[in-house]
């Protein structure tokens, strides 16, 4: 679901009300919210809400980190093969090697994209992309990645954006 509009509008609004009326029902909420800062850092949105969703700070040591990390890769049924190309992305230094550059950006891809079908299949999940006007292209190759490899049935894919930006 795209919501375009002028700036100031109330798109957020309008989906922080949908959102509002979930409360109480059994639902995951992700969201990425993109900005004109972060248009230069690759998945700055996704990173942030990975290091969200695992409670990892940035004050935080490696060790604690990774602690947080694999229990909650674990839980979500994710292959240790995934550590390493998420631990990148959430600022730890992994224990294994991390993939070969050219496999980093594919098997990372492939981690968010396994991250999100398996929050989806234990609950409705919306998945809110804020200022996609803003979005920087690794976060919209992840996004495109995630749209071709067809979401999952529990996955509502929302974006807000300027009216000028064409999705």
């Amino acid at each position: 679901v795209n919501i375009g509009g002028e700036a100031g509008i109330g798109k957020s609004h309008l989906v922080r009300s949908f959102l509002d009326e979930l409360q109480g029902d059994n639902y995951h909420q992700l969201v990425l919210r993109c900005s004109a800062q972060h248009q230069g850092s690759p998945l700055y949105p996704v990173a942030v809400q990975l290091q969200a969703a695992f409670g990892i700070t940035p004050q935080a040591g490696n060790a604690d980190k990774l602690a947080r990390l694999k229990p909650g890769l674990a839980r979500l049924g994710l292959q240790a093969q995934a550590l390493a190309p998420l631990a990148l992305l959430v600022g730890v230094q992994p224990e294994v090697a991390a993939p070969a550059p050219a496999d980093l950006r594919h098997e990372m891809l492939e981690a968010l994209a396994a991250i999100i079908a398996a929050t989806a299949q234990s609950a409705p999940t919306p998945l809110l992309v804020e200022d996609l006007h803003w979005c920087d292209p690794s976060t919209m190759a992840f996004l495109e990645f995630l749209v071709q490899r067809a979401l999952p049935r529990r996955l509502l894919l929302v974006a807000t954006h300027r009216q000028e930006f064409v999705p």
